[in-house]
């Protein structure tokens, strides 16, 4: 599987290029969804906000009235990094289970749009990056047309992100956004042929597709009794054998094991069929973290046969 990274800064353009990926049928997992699903009323990110910012940042119906949200902390630098700390575990919970939902279904290729992609250190797990890039005053003369917004918080919000021209110099691919939007198809045609090229050998074996072929060659030299088939000492024909799984994992873990991690692997006994046996490569066993500043989240990523 393939998880592009595409990311920009406000009024870049990215929305749009994300928008062009969806036309062409590449499922996009966009953060800034997922970022307002992780604020809704009632939800845990919602309590801790409210918690730490107030009511007065609240609609009349409950929800988070973002605008206001925004301008207190765009504002301030302390009390952005602060937001940031807060959502952070929900809002990369949110866009992993999106993953996997994707991978289930059988996706090759999956575009994570995130604005903060470098800074939440969410680029290792992309390859190729595109950034969208406009010059800042252009940047600034956009986001102003778009959101109707006085020139100090426009600059306000432009500044509080990483410079563009940082990003450019982090990126795999460059579209540069600040002709017309004719002028902008045109590349994105180019970035289209690259990002749907044929997978590489190491993203083909972790897609659905390469997984199952793992299971079936497997499978195929074990030997059969009746009409099961047995492979190693333990099938996933049970909920019991699931729990062995399990604590073998949190012994592998120790304090480490989330139930992010238990989920995942529920996910994958799911989906292994009854008379198939599924054997946990712990030298394999690939637990990501996203620092910096950021309440640690670890994924349980892969699950690879050995």
């Amino acid at each position: 599987m393939r998880i592009v990274g595409l990311t920009g800064g406000i009024a870049s353009g990215k929305s749009t290029v994300s928008n062009l990926f969806k036309s062409h049928d590449i499922p996009v997992v966009d953060a800034d969804v997922v970022a307002r699903e992780a604020l809704k009323k009632g939800s845990g990110g919602w309590k801790k906000v409210v918690a730490a910012f107030g009511e007065e940042i609240l609609l009349d119906n409950g929800e988070v009235n973002r605008t206001r949200l925004g301008q207190i902390v765009f504002a301030d630098p302390d009390k952005r990094q602060f937001l940031n700390r807060l959502l952070a575990p929900y809002i990369s919970s949110g866009i992993f289970w999106e993953v996997v939902k994707l991978w289930s279904k059988g996706y090759k290729v999956i575009v994570l749009d995130v604005p903060l992609l470098f800074e939440a250190k969410i680029d290792k797990f992309t390859k190729p990056i595109i950034v969208v890039w406009v010059d800042p005053e252009t940047q600034i003369q956009r986001l102003l047309t778009r959101d109707k917004s006085s020139e100090e918080d426009g600059r306000n919000r432009v500044n509080a992100q990483m410079p563009l021209d940082a990003k450019k110099s982090k990126a795999d691919i460059v579209i540069d956004n600040t002709g017309s939007l004719d002028d902008l198809n045109e590349q994105f045609q180019k970035v289209l042929v690259r990002v749907t090229g044929p997978l590489a050998w190491y993203e083909f074996w972790r897609s659905r597709q390469g997984v199952s072929i793992i299971l079936a060659s497997l499978t195929s030299g074990a030997k059969k009794d009746g009409s099961s088939v047995h492979f190693f000492p333990r099938t996933m024909n049970d909920h019991e054998n699931e729990k062995s799984i399990l604590t073998k994992l949190k012994q592998q873990c120790g304090g480490q094991f989330t139930s992010n991690m238990e989920g995942m692997v529920s996910l994958f006994c799911s989906i292994i069929k009854e008379n198939f046996v599924l054997y946990v490569g712990f030298s394999r066993l690939q637990i990501w973290r996203w620092r910096r500043g950021i309440k640690q989240v670890e994924y349980l990523t892969n699950i690879l046969m050995s």
